[in-house]
C-alpha cells in the first residue's frame, strides 16, 4: 500500500510541476521530503537545493533543513550543520529543526549540545502550543539524557502526543530500546514490533531496515538465533535497496532519530 501510495503521490507532484504549478516551491519541498522518505537521497537533494537556490524566507529555510537533514542522515555532519544554520533565523518551525540538530549533535558526539537543542526544541514547542512539535521534542529529550532512568517516560510522553505515525514509529523505536538497555528485551519486543509495522505502513525504508536490524538484536539477546539471522538478511537487502551514493558509514548508524 506504501508504495503504491508513494507512487501516486509522486506521479501527482510530477504533474503539477509539469502543468506549471504557481506554487512549484512547496511541491518541490513535498517530492524532496518523498524522496527523503523513500531513500532516494540524491534526488531529495536536487530538489531541496533547488528550492532553497530559488526562494526566500520560509520557504529557503524549509529547504535547507531538508539539505541538511539528507546530509545528517548521510553522515555528513559537517554539512548538515552549516545548512541548519541557513535555516534558523527564518524557520517557521524551529523546535523541528532544533529537533533534527539535537540529534545531530548526538550523533557528532557532542551530548552537551545534544540537550542544549532538545531544550530550546522543547520551549519553541511549547511555546507554538503544538502538541507534535512538543512530542518530537519529549523524543529527542528521550534519545539524549544522559539519565537512563529518565528516558522511558519521555517516550511515554511524547507518544501520548503524538498522532502522527512517523513520530509515533520513532519513539516506539526509543521505548524498545530503553527497554532494553535496563535487559527488559521481552517486554521491547512487541514495541519495536509496532514501530516495524508503522514504518512498512508509511514506507520509510531507510527506518523500516534500521527496525529490522534493531529486532534482530532483540531475537538475539532472547536467544532465538534464528530468527535473528532471518531479520539481519532482510535488513541487509533493505538496506542494499537504498541508492548507491547513500552507502556511507552513518546509513549503518541509523540507530535512533
Amino acid at each position: 500500500f506504501a508504495a503504491y501510495a508513494h507512487t501516486e503521490a509522486e506521479n501527482s507532484y510530477q504533474m503539477a510541476q509539469a502543468l506549471g504549478h504557481p506554487e512549484a516551491g512547496q511541491i518541490r519541498l513535498s517530492l524532496a521530503n518523498l524522496y527523503l522518505l523513500t531513500g532516494r537521497y540524491q534526488k531529495a537533494l536536487g530538489e531541496f537545493d533547488t528550492v532553497a537556490a530559488t526562494s526566500s524566507g520560509e520557504e529557503a529555510a524549509r529547504a535547507e533543513h531538508g539539505v541538511g537533514e539528507v546530509h545528517r542522515r548521510l553522515g555528513r555532519f559537517e554539512l548538515a550543520v552549516h545548512h541548519f544554520e541557513r535555516a534558523e533565523p527564518d524557520h517557521p518551525e524551529p523546535a523541528l529543526l532544533y529537533a533534527d540538530w539535537g540529534m545531530l549533535a548526538l550523533r557528532s558526539g557532542d551530548t552537551n549540545e545534544a540537550m542544549r537543542r532538545a531544550k530550546k526544541s522543547l520551549a519553541e514547542a511549547e511555546a507554538a502550543g503544538d502538541d507534535e512539535l512538543v512530542a518530537r521534542a519529549h523524543h529527542l529529550l528521550g534519545v539524549v539524557t544522559p539519565d537512563a532512568a529518565a528516558a522511558p517516560a519521555h517516550f511515554e510522553r511524547a507518544l501520548e502526543l503524538a498522532e502522527d505515525m512517523g513520530q509515533r514509529m520513532a519513539s516506539l523505536n526509543g521505548l524498545a530500546r530503553a527497554m532494553g538497555r535496563e535487559g527488559n528485551f521481552a517486554s521491547a519486543l512487541p514495541v519495536a514490533e509496532e514501530a516495524l509495522r508503522l514504518a512498512e505502513t508509511i514506507g520509510d525504508r531507510h527506518r523500516q531496515a534500521a527496525l529490522l536490524n534493531h529486532l534482530a538484536d532483540i531475537h538475539q539477546r532472547l536467544g532465538d538465533t534464528a530468527r535473528a539471522e532471518e531479520l539481519v538478511t532482510q535488513s541487509v537487502r533493505l538496506f542494499a535497496e537504498l541508492e548507491p551514493d547513500a552507502w556511507e558509514p552513518e546509513i549503518w548508524l541509523l540507530t535512533g532519530w
